[in-house]
């Protein structure tokens, strides 16, 4: 079978009324993805939520730039531009954490 009338089965090409089932399969797929991390024991996944906020930080050049921008917006005349980088990094860890945390709530 072609990947086209494999993936048509399913509904992921056009049905016969021009809509398409992609929106379904994406729906499919997140939740799937947060099951499997919600499966993580939550002392690793901390770690693995750390680790991946702080790759994030560091290879995330704009987003980086755009949070100790903010933060020196907020906290500039009463943090020194190393209190400002870490808070940033911790920033984005603290989104890498939230990532598994979303993944426990599918426990609840």
């Amino acid at each position: 079978m072609g990947a086209q009338r494999f993936l048509e089965a399913r509904g992921v090409f056009p049905t016969g009324d021009g809509m398409t089932r992609l929106p379904q399969l994406a729906d499919l797929l997140i939740h799937g993805f947060f099951r499997i991390i919600g499966l993580v024991p939550m002392q690793l996944a901390a770690a693995l939520g750390d680790a991946l906020g702080a790759l994030w930080y560091r290879l995330d050049r704009r987003h980086r730039m755009i949070a100790r921008a903010n933060l020196t917006i907020a906290f500039g005349q009463q943090k020194t531009s190393r209190e400002i980088n870490l808070l940033a990094r911790r920033s984005f860890q603290n989104l890498g954490r939230l990532l598994f945390e979303v993944g426990w709530l599918q426990r609840l």
